[in-house]
């Protein structure tokens, strides 16, 4: 494995040489470097311990001022009239306090809405009530049973202290099931996308070089692509800037040209017609 690592960066000209090499074999080559490609997300996960202040301070700005209308007390959500408001939206997630008799998915067709309805967190999906997930506020750390949202306007550093170290105590009693999760969801992903890379790549290539087959193709490529693996991997831990990005990959780029190249000449080689020679 190490020699093709080693190739495909210094002589990409040798990954010919390993081009019958099996198919698992190269897909764990791009698998371990899909994993690699993860380790800034594994790390982050490892040293996880709660909202970072620079978080806090977004959602504080971003979050919806409920003022003395609503409360949780003893883990029900208590307001003085019906209301539906939006609490808070987290990218695709919106966050909403609904305090009518029930809950009305038609009113919640954007994508995901996690609901607080009196004593129950419940998920809406596009407008349709996801009852599997519903789950209680009393299953929430004991920081979240009571809070006044009237200490929003009157003494907002008491609201989202009490409310942060609620949500970090959740967070980090749910670690050990969602951090492995998105670091297997980073490596799914990261993979995925090298082999959609590659299959394309090895089509463009068998395009151009028909006489070699597809399978000899996509080995080749995949080592080929090691250059650009780990450029990614690099930006990814170090946050490259954008011109050296560039130029790596013009680097990775030129890697590829010179395999191309050497299978041009093999080929153009084997096509030419042996020297008749006859005796006189």
């Amino acid at each position: 494995m190490y020699e093709r690592f080693r190739d495909s960066l210094v002589n990409p000209t040798r990954i010919v040489n390993f081009r019958k090499d099996k198919v698992i074999l190269v897909i764990l080559y791009v698998f371990l470097f899909a994993t690699l490609l993860s380790t800034r997300t594994t790390i982050e996960m490892a040293t996880f311990d709660g909202i970072s202040p620079n978080a806090r301070e977004y959602i504080k700005s971003e979050m919806t001022v409920i003022g003395d209308t609503c409360s949780i007390d003893d883990a029900v959500m208590t307001c003085d009239t019906a209301i539906r408001e939006e609490l808070y939206v987290d990218g695709f997630i919106h966050y909403y306090i609904d305090s009518y008799s029930s809950i009305n998915p038609d009113m919640y067709e954007n994508g995901y809405n996690i609901i607080f309805h009196k004593e129950n967190i419940s998920l809406v999906y596009n407008g349709t009530l996801v009852d599997a997930v519903t789950f209680k506020i009393a299953d929430l750390p004991d920081t979240l049973h009571n809070l006044d949202f009237a200490l929003q306007t009157t003494d907002p550093d008491q609201f989202y202290t009490q409310l942060f170290n609620g949500i970090d105590e959740f967070l980090m009693s749910q670690k050990v099931i969602f951090a492995p999760l998105i670091i297997i969801v980073e490596i799914v992903s990261n993979f995925i996308l090298f082999m959609i890379f590659v299959l394309i790549s090895s089509w463009f290539m068998n395009m151009r070089f028909k006489p070699i087959k597809y399978r000899d193709i996509f080995v080749m490529t995949a080592y080929a692509g090691t250059a650009l693996y780990l450029i990614l991997i690099f930006d990814s831990l170090f946050s490259l800037s954008f011109f050296l990005i560039v130029i790596l990959i013009l680097i990775a780029f030129r890697q590829n040209n010179a395999l191309s190249r050497e299978l041009f000449r093999r080929l153009q080689k084997n096509q030419q017609p042996p020297n008749d020679s006859s005796d006189e």
